[in-house]
């Protein structure tokens, strides 16, 4: 996959940062990326494609723009499927939710980036998550495209209680 040049903007309620300088000086550059700011921390959790192959992995930055993990995937989750982190989102508890798209599993991480458990969506008939927001109340949604081959002209959205993340 190649990497291309973007500028990158990380939103939260508190600040809006510019953070293209961060990866332009980093020794391994950030491409195609979602992003995600833990709230408490202060960490950004990056989802982000591998410039020197298909995977992908969770790049998370300390509050001074340093590289203070990387997460790569589970390998029993992904032993036959690459990792393919399409959205991240931070929960109320300050934990991270990575979507991997090809095998319909939410890899939970802690505020850190370290792998902590996973969720496979296939157990509550969720295929094919897209994207995810939080209420303030702490409700999930999580929206959905359609499956390969699917002549469906309607995406899903489905609303989740958490508990315990």
């Amino acid at each position: 996959m190649e990497c291309r040049n973007y500028k990158s903007i990380f939103l939260s309620r508190e600040k809006v940062e510019d953070c293209s300088s961060v990866s332009r000086n980093q020794k391994s550059r950030l491409c195609q990326s979602k992003t995600s700011y833990a709230k408490s921390n202060g960490n950004i959790h990056v989802a982000d494609c591998h410039p020197d192959s298909d995977r992908g992995r969770v790049v998370v930055l300390g509050q001074g723009g340093d590289i203070i993990n990387t997460y790569t995937r589970n390998t029993e989750i992904n032993k036959d499927y690459l990792f393919q982190p399409v959205m991240i989102v931070t929960t109320p508890r300050d934990n991270v939710i990575v979507v991997d798209l090809d095998t319909d599993v939410f890899h939970i991480l802690n505020n850190i980036g370290e792998y902590s458990t996973h969720y496979s969506t296939n157990d509550i008939a969720i295929i094919c998550a897209l994207s995810l927001a939080f209420t303030p109340t702490g409700q999930l949604y999580i929206g959905c495209t359609r499956s390969l081959g699917s002549t469906t002209k309607e995406a899903m959205i489905y609303q989740v209680m958490l508990s315990g993340c």
